[in-house]
């Protein structure tokens, strides 16, 4: 059912049936199935808001990166001096898309490290089981499915250090604009870690990333984040003052445990768990037959 929006989800023992209850267009629906897929993803749709205090005296525009179109449709563009609070994949590509609109400027506020590669990187390293002559496509889907997780993780921490030695020169050039970059070696970790796991903290440069090495993104790197917002921009915790007209938040979105909490309740949530993390024997919770690896 289409433009179809799940109002409760109640699990009834005796019959072990749910009802579910969807409002569409044509109305109110229920439904009593036997069993239960809730495909909503990792993230549910409610973004992670910090509480800056000063946001009161902020002279300018602030919203969460969830509602960014267009950097276009911000009036007087060229006039506007635009910071993102972030550094994954959503802060760099809205950077670029208000470089690429003609702002007066634009910075990034990183807090934590994040691992920056590129896409030819990862072609050439991570995805190479699907470029084997004589492997099919779903002979490499099987190959890569059949590692467990621990063991794969372990085997991507090499795999990183690869892809990270083809990137070198882009990696010590964000670096030397000030960005603080993640190596799998210090880490002790992957990349992938970060794509399937923490699903966040990671960039495949899309264009940004050479944006930052000649300056026209600029870095602002402070482990403590914003302190708090004045009348025209940003203090980090270190006390610097980062001068702002425009206001991005790309802090992310909350974990999908909130939504199996709307829908069916504190109990049915706290039995669910960490939807996505993973449980004692590195199986992501909640979900089934999702690791995809190489």
């Amino acid at each position: 059912m289409l433009s179809t929006t799940v109002k409760t989800i109640a699990y009834d023992e005796p019959s072990r049936l749910y009802t579910v209850v969807v409002e569409s267009a044509s109305g109110t629906h229920t439904f009593r199935p036997r069993h239960l897929v809730l495909a909503t993803g990792i993230f549910a749709q409610k973004p992670i808001i910090p509480d800056l205090p000063g946001k009161e005296t902020f002279t300018g525009q602030i919203y969460h990166s969830m509602h960014h179109k267009s950097a276009q449709n911000i009036p007087s563009l060229a006039e506007k001096r635009v910071v993102i609070v972030g550094s994954g994949t959503s802060a760099h590509d809205i950077a670029q898309d208000f470089v690429n609109s003609g702002a007066r400027s634009v910075s990034l506020v990183q807090r934590n490290a994040t691992f920056s590669l590129t896409t030819k990187a990862t072609e050439q390293v991570y995805f190479s089981l699907w470029k084997t002559p004589g492997i099919s496509m779903e002979e490499a889907d099987i190959i890569s499915l059949s590692f467990p997780t621990a063991l794969a993780r372990t085997l991507n921490i090499g795999q990183t250090m690869m892809m990270e030695e083809i990137d070198k020169d882009l990696i010590a050039g964000v670096e030397r604009a000030g960005m603080k970059i993640l190596h799998a070696k210090e880490a002790g970790y992957g990349f992938m870690d970060h794509l399937l796991i923490k699903a966040g903290h990671l960039y495949l440069d899309q264009g940004a990333s050479s944006m930052i090495v000649d300056g026209r993104i600029k870095i602002h790197q402070c482990d403590e984040g914003i302190k708090e917002l004045v009348g025209g921009g940003v203090v980090l915790g270190d006390g610097r003052k980062v001068d702002a007209d425009v206001v991005v938040l790309a802090t992310g979105f909350q974990r999908n445990k909130v939504i199996v909490k709307d829908l069916m309740g504190e109990e049915v949530a706290e039995k669910v768990g960490d939807l996505g993390y993973l449980d004692s024997e590195q199986e992501r919770i909640g979900v089934s037959h999702a690791r995809t690896f190489p």
